[in-house]
């Protein structure tokens, strides 16, 4: 199943990042988000915070694809943000147990 996210911040133009962000796939599954990116996007920092603002986790995204583990994270909504060449943007993601 995709998740459709929604770009809740960024530039006023189509910057790299948000380029990068039209092709990415947010996929969920037993509490697992699957991320997919092109592969001429090196390294991508991924942040997610809950709705208070708290970061849960963080990763350096390589390669085309990775994996957020958010099965011992409570139900909710999320925000994945993406940090590509000092550019952040953020998606919204809702997670159910």
């Amino acid at each position: 199943e995709t998740l459709e996210g929604s770009i809740l911040a960024g530039a006023p133009h189509l910057s790299v990042i948000e380029r990068m962000l039209e092709q990415l796939v947010i996929g969920q599954g037993e509490g697992v988000l699957y991320l997919t990116k092109p592969s001429e996007y090196k390294v991508v920092d991924v942040r997610v915070y809950n709705v208070s603002g708290t970061e849960i986790t963080r990763m350096a995204w390589e390669g085309e694809q990775a994996q957020i583990d958010l099965s011992n994270a409570p139900s909710g909504v999320y925000l994945v943000e993406f940090t590509y060449n000092g550019v952040r943007n953020t998606r919204k993601v809702v997670h159910a147990q």
